[in-house]
């Protein structure tokens, strides 16, 4: 293993460093794969795992809506990610 991964899981043992990097990326694996279903139970878990994890997201949000402009339907899972986003760093500052 990595001496630098290593040392982030024996020293600066934080929550953040242990969940938010695997459901940031099951989220984005959800949304570019459409399930809607798995998707947003995942999304509020991973912004509610760190104060700046609906930076992130609402990104996330914004690359899917730059990525699917031509699809009128889609656009709303976008434009809801960064919604759901926005409103969850406002309450968490």
């Amino acid at each position: 293993m990595n001496p630098l991964v290593q040392g982030v899981n024996s020293f600066d043992f934080h929550m953040e460093a242990i969940f938010m990097p695997p459901l940031a990326l099951y989220s984005t694996y959800f949304l570019i794969t459409r399930r809607w279903r798995i998707y947003y139970p995942i999304l509020l878990l991973t912004l509610g795992t760190i104060e700046f994890a609906p930076i992130p997201m609402a990104l996330l949000g914004l690359y899917y809506v730059i990525t699917n402009i031509r699809r009128k339907r889609e656009l709303a899972h976008g434009v809801l990610t960064m919604v759901i986003s926005i409103a969850v760093l406002l309450i968490a500052l």
